[in-house]
């Protein structure tokens, strides 16, 4: 819901503020910001959080997690503003520890059991989810 909440305060931030747009403002060509983005997707795909990108404005480089830091603040005040910036609470515990995948990755990385990792995680998905409901559910009650 975090990632959600993000990408959906920062589609009104560019509503609100055209300049934001990549194709109106970057100092690189379009075709270039069809490399920068597919060259993004794959090191995001490969390193997450830790992967170093390209900005679009210029392409300099930024590690993923700096840049969702960043593109957060941006948007912090909006998404009080719309009433919904508790949803991007967890990004900071996110961005300091890591997303689940990396979790995962980083047990396994220690000698953990992918089995044992994977069953642990859907327990923990199923726990919150539970948690979640009931919290939801309560304040539909009250």
């Amino acid at each position: 819901m975090a990632v959600t909440a993000l990408l959906e305060a920062r589609l009104l931030q560019l509503i609100d503020d055209p300049s934001l747009d990549p194709l109106e403002m970057s100092q690189l060509s379009s075709q270039d910001l069809i490399t920068l983005t597919d060259a993004n997707e794959d090191a995001a795909a490969r390193q997450s959080l830790d992967a170093t990108l390209r900005h679009w404005q210029d392409g300099r480089p930024i590690l993923a997690r700096d840049w969702i830091e960043e593109i957060t603040g941006e948007v912090w005040d909006l998404s009080k503003q719309m009433g919904f910036r508790c949803f991007l609470s967890p990004l900071k515990k996110i961005l300091r520890e890591g997303n689940s995948a990396q979790r995962w990755l980083n047990l396994q990385n220690q000698g953990f059991d992918t089995s044992n990792v994977m069953i642990d995680a859907i327990q923990a998905v199923a726990d919150q989810e539970r948690e979640l409901e009931d919290k939801l559910c309560e304040s539909l009650v009250a």
